[in-house]
């Protein structure tokens, strides 16, 4: 049976709040949707999968999204979602998720498209940015981001 889960995230494109769907056009026409696709592929070259126009649930129904991914060891998928005032959530199943993937792929995902942020806004400023990377587990890293005058 499943069990269509969201996780709410603090970033916010207002120009997507009225999309059904995105085509992969539309997603690069905005800076902050551009750096939210980039997101995605880069949790998806780190742990192997594609991006899709939908996702499904275990009984094989389509959970709706505007965008999706399949990572390749959650392969029911994750689905990205917009609510009215352009707030992002991730949907995905999380029927028979016991060690919660699910959940750390969206945390993994929410923390890149923040480090990227901070890293994108520092450089504007004109600091000297270095960023490290550590990998606790899957789907699981400590970032340290320093910027520098």
């Amino acid at each position: 049976m499943s069990e269509v889960a969201e996780y709410k995230t603090i970033i916010q494109i207002p120009s997507l709040a009225k999309r059904l769907n995105i085509a992969s056009n539309l997603l690069d026409a905005d800076p902050r949707s551009e750096l939210l696709k980039r997101t995605l592929e880069i949790v998806l070259e780190e742990h192997g999968g594609t991006l899709s126009w939908d996702i499904r649930d275990c009984d094989g129904k389509q959970i709706p999204c505007l965008i999706g991914m399949r990572p390749g060891d959650f392969s029911q998928g994750i689905g990205l979602n917009v609510d009215g005032s352009g707030k992002v959530f991730f949907v995905y199943d999380s029927h028979g998720d016991s060690q919660g993937l699910g959940r750390q792929i969206c945390e993994e995902i929410s923390q890149n498209y923040n480090t990227i942020a901070l890293r994108m806004a520092l450089s504007e400023m004109d600091y000297q940015v270095e960023i490290e990377e550590e990998r606790t587990g899957p789907y699981q890293k400590k970032v340290l981001l320093t910027g520098r005058i």
